[in-house]
């Protein structure tokens, strides 16, 4: 390992810079990135962080002791590495007790920022005294053919109370809530929203959005993912059995939007079906096997 490598074995509180509850002049974000064999898609993510027109921020990647190149990729670029585990609830926990950020901002391995993200988070959270803020993500449509029905099913979520999640939050709300569950692998960041919005406001951007490009390249792909986050849906719905109604029941009136689409190309409507049959029954099944 590096000089700019750690082994954290327990979390070691860094204190960031508030003052009398206000924010510095130019608040310092902390971008954490969990990271787990991801050397795919990585250095896009991190290059588009790098390229954010809002400058005062670092970089923290906590890696899951990854075999493959990641940790060599991440140290190009972050301005720290950690390494931690086993979920990626413990890594950005981790990585948030060793940050500095007057904000927390936690985004995933395999997605890519366009340029003005921070820069508007950042406004929009001081002009509201916001203690979270949203950040609307779509899937790269190009990537195959799950991915463009994915692409619109997302793209219904823009602007959903019940479906969208702050991942950008103050850095004290985040410590005062506990930050992330540990024990949760499905919904760990609408746990935290609900926690975090509690304490104050919780805003959204507009004009910039992060782009997925993590996309399941199979129906496969699909069945797998939602098989093992389907093994522990059921902590986050029994803890909030009304929010998660609406959260995870693949009907939602947010769909309706898109009928237009859906009515020029059915075979996107026919994929869409397909997908959301099997997200829910490989998630159904994923449940089954944890409880018996």
């Amino acid at each position: 390992m590096g000089p700019d490598t750690l082994l954290v074995p327990a979390a070691v509180q860094t204190p960031y810079r508030w003052v009398k509850g206000r924010l510095p002049e130019h608040p310092l974000v902390s971008v954490i990135i969990p990271t787990k064999n991801s050397e795919r898609t990585l250095r896009a993510c991190l290059e588009s962080v790098r390229a954010q027109t809002y400058r005062n921020f670092e970089i923290v990647v906590v890696d899951n002791f990854s075999s493959d190149s990641t940790v060599r990729i991440a140290k190009e670029y972050a301005d720290l590495v950690l390494l931690a585990g086993p979920e990626r609830t413990s890594q950005v926990k981790q990585g948030a007790a060793n940050s500095k950020g007057d904000f927390i901002y936690k985004i995933d391995s395999d997605f890519v920022l366009e340029p003005s993200v921070l820069e508007k988070a950042v406004r929009v959270a001081v002009n509201e005294n916001a203690v979270g803020v949203i950040i609307p993500n779509l899937s790269s449509p190009k990537i195959s053919f799950w991915s463009e029905v994915r692409f619109f099913e997302r793209l219904s979520y823009v602007g959903s109370k019940q479906i969208e999640a702050a991942r950008f939050v103050r850095h004290d709300a985040y410590d005062k809530v506990g930050g992330h569950d540990g024990s949760l692998v499905a919904y760990e960041e609408h746990d935290l929203h609900n926690k975090v919005s509690k304490l104050g406001k919780i805003v959204r951007i507009r004009g910039a959005v992060e782009w997925h490009i993590g996309e399941p390249k199979s129906l496969a792909d699909i069945v797998t993912t939602s098989w093992y986050y389907g093994k522990t849906a059921i902590r986050y719905v029994r803890r909030y059995p009304r929010i998660a109604a609406t959260q995870i029941l693949p009907v939602r009136r947010s769909l309706y939007n898109q009928r237009m689409v859906f009515m020029h190309r059915p075979k996107l409507l026919l994929g869409l079906t397909i997908y959301e049959i099997a997200k829910y029954l490989s998630g159904f099944l994923g449940l089954l096997a944890q409880t018996t």
